[in-house]
């Protein structure tokens, strides 16, 4: 969960506004175990018994680095600076202090701020599992790396979700899986061309749709094409509209031709699955 960056999600923005207070008093579980290593982009603390620092800011590097290497063919990994701070919690006191009402549901949140200099600063917290497991840490990891790929706001609702759920287990991907095939069953999923152009969340009612299907369309495009041309085609569709982006990156004439392939992709899904489909 992606709690906000300046300029976008103006209700979500709020909400870590109104936290603001609260967002970085939450030593009393946390203690400074680590800070960044020559050459890291994280900056790591967590709490007596808890994960390690320096594993965790090992499998952050490693985890970029190979998220750059799938998504991002040919382009630098540059170093951030400041680091982007890790922070680890023992408990949900803890953590609901640092996130703030958004993440009341959530074990992982993530805050990007940009100055009108340009500064920015980058902060995950999440909340550890058992054995010390950090199960939502690919996933906040993914939307810091998008935020930083879309330095002008942030990338459209679908990708970023989208990807992030690339990132997660596979039982929480098939939980999404299983919400995309119920919307496109009973008729509750949102037309693609509304899809891609939603610039907000959406109302609670439509979140399991909205997620099962920016899941899906992800992985539709990904195995359709070559990983990397989905970040070529949001940031084609920036300048050009969708319509030429489709054209120029997926060869698909338009959103009723986008929407056909989409759905045969959910349908072929649904079958390999054994999910019921009209």
């Amino acid at each position: 969960m992606l709690l906000a960056l300046c300029g976008w999600f103006p209700v979500l923005e709020a909400v870590a506004k109104a936290d603001e207070e609260t967002s970085h008093d939450v030593t009393k579980d946390v203690a400074n175990h680590a800070a960044a290593g020559a050459g890291s982009s994280f900056a790591v603390q967590t709490f007596p018994g808890g994960p390690s620092a320096e594993d965790v800011g090992a499998h952050c590097e490693a985890l970029r680095r190979k998220w750059h290497a799938k998504w991002l063919v040919g382009q630098d990994c540059a170093q951030w600076q400041p680091p982007c701070e890790i922070v680890v919690h023992r408990h949900r006191s803890s953590y609901q202090q640092a996130v703030g009402r958004a993440g009341a549901a959530t074990s992982g949140s993530s805050l990007v701020r940009r100055t009108q200099e340009q500064q920015v600063s980058r902060r995950i917290d999440l909340l550890v599992a058992a054995d010390n497991v950090l199960p939502a840490l690919p996933h906040e990891l993914v939307h810091v790396i998008l935020a930083d790929i879309f330095p002008d706001g942030f990338p459209p609702l679908w990708v970023d979700e989208g990807l992030a759920m690339l990132s997660d287990t596979s039982a929480k991907q098939n939980r999404h899986w299983r919400d995309c095939h119920h919307a496109v069953n009973v008729g509750t999923a949102l037309p693609l061309r509304e899809l891609l152009h939603l610039d907000r969340p959406p109302s609670p009612a439509q979140f399991p749709a909205v997620y099962g299907q920016s899941l899906s369309l992800a992985r539709f495009f990904a195995q359709r094409g070559q990983p990397e041309q989905m970040l070529a085609f949001v940031h084609h569709a920036r300048r050009a509209g969708y319509v030429e982006a489709l054209k120029e990156i997926y060869d698909l004439d338009g959103f009723h031709e986008l929407e056909t392939a989409w759905r045969r992709f959910v349908r072929a899904e649904a079958e390999a699955s054994r999910v019921s489909l009209r």
